[in-house]
């Protein structure tokens, strides 16, 4: 009988221990989380107002070449990938290039009215959203400028219209021609604002990365560029809550 006993208390101290852990953490999770939401809704009031940031369109900083001298250009950056090459590799650099170049083509779009039927045209937002996402890249989307001084002509692939790299965030990467075929540059968000050194080199890139899926903060990156050693360095990355800009976010960024 006293065995029983013993056992039973025992038993029951486990268990109002195990109650204890279980729910005392679970409230503990929870005052958390209000108390994270209680920061961000005072930021949300509180807190500095910003404007939403639209694309910069970069068309002024390009040198005008050919068709041919782009997709030259192109080819020599990423050459295309052999179909019948099936290792991981191989299908990861197929699907990369189609992303970026997949669907080049020669015809162009007006850039300043892209030539696009508007939102009226269409039965649903989910199929004007889907049209726009889809939209094939153009070889206007790629513009051409001495990045690094060094009178080579480098490149960005740059596209006009939101979603189109078929992705849930704003990527892009910087070509930079070298003596021995191109160097690449990656950086995040689309750019908002850039400015340049006094002989015309790069200097730095403000860039801004839209909300993405049920998040509620967005990112704005500063980076630097350093001609000598033609490298691009993040210097700050700034979160910001969607709430904090002013008035509602427009459908695309431009």
């Amino acid at each position: 009988m006293k065995n029983n006993n013993v056992l039973r208390f025992f038993l029951a101290s486990f268990f109002l221990i195990w109650v204890n852990l279980c729910f005392g953490q679970e409230r503990w999770v929870l005052a958390n989380i209000d108390e994270i939401r209680g920061v961000e809704d005072s930021i949300c009031q509180f807190g500095k107002k910003y404007d939403y940031p639209k694309r910069l369109f970069i068309d002024y900083l390009a040198v005008k070449v050919d068709d041919e001298y782009k997709i030259q250009a192109i080819n020599r950056a990423m050459p295309q990938p052999f179909e019948e090459d099936t290792s991981d590799e191989n299908l990861n650099e197929l699907a990369f290039y189609d992303i970026f170049f997949g669907g080049l083509i020669l015809e162009g779009y007006d850039t300043m009215n892209y030539g696009l039927p508007s939102f009226e045209e269409f039965d649903n937002y989910e199929e004007f959203e889907e049209y726009y996402r889809n939209f094939p890249y153009t070889l206007r989307d790629f513009y051409f400028f001495d990045v690094n001084g060094d009178n080579k002509l480098d490149f960005i692939q740059y596209p006009l219209f939101h979603n189109v790299m078929q992705t849930d965030s704003h990527w892009y990467i910087l070509f930079l021609q070298t003596e021995n075929g191109y160097k690449q540059l990656h950086f995040q968000g689309f750019i908002v604002d850039i400015n340049f050194n006094d002989d015309g080199t790069l200097n730095e890139i403000k860039t801004f990365q839209p909300r993405c899926c049920d998040n509620n903060f967005t990112f704005f990156y500063y980076y630097t560029f350093d001609k000598e050693k033609n490298k691009l360095t993040l210097l700050k990355e700034e979160k910001i809550l969607t709430c904090q800009f002013n008035g509602k976010r427009p459908f695309s960024e431009f």
